[in-house]
């Protein structure tokens, strides 16, 4: 089974085991890799990029080259259960998105002065 962007699904079990380090996400591009990366780290888990190759510095040159642009990312065994849960949550709708936004008693002006004064 695989999500929307072509990828196996990360809810199932462990596709590898690398040391102590187990395979979470499959990526694709280096876009997607960095996505996946921030996010498990936003949420606190140690993820890593193993299996790097130079096909991403080749894309720059060629995008073609990119298209083959594979490699894994991994994070510590025991955290592989929690970053399947964060990648295969579901995606919050429009209305949800507005709804927390609207909910948000800070306005855009005071978090830029809270961001000034820290």
């Amino acid at each position: 089974m695989t999500n929307e962007f072509g990828n196996p699904d990360v809810a199932g079990s462990s596709p590898g085991i690398v040391g102590d380090h187990e395979l979470v996400f499959q990526a694709t591009t280096v876009e997607e890799t960095e996505v996946v990366l921030a996010t498990l780290k936003a949420s606190g888990i140690e993820a890593r990029l193993l299996h790097n190759s130079n096909l991403q510095i080749m894309g720059a040159v060629d995008n073609l080259i990119d298209t083959e642009w594979r490699n894994g990312v991994y994070v510590p065994a025991a955290d592989a259960a929690s970053a399947r849960a964060i990648l295969s949550a579901e995606m919050p709708t429009v209305e949800e998105l507005t709804a927390e936004e609207e909910a948000d008693p800070l306005t855009l002006e005071e978090a830029e002065a809270q961001t000034k004064n820290a």
